[in-house]
């Protein structure tokens, strides 16, 4: 696995983990 491609992977992670936690955040 490239370094791209683990980075582009890390970073979907983080996009999901941070609406997960703005949405209870907010809720």
């Amino acid at each position: 696995m490239s370094v791209a491609e683990r980075r582009s992977r890390l970073q979907k992670e983080k996009e999901g983990l941070g609406e997960q936690v703005n949405g209870f955040g907010r809720g």
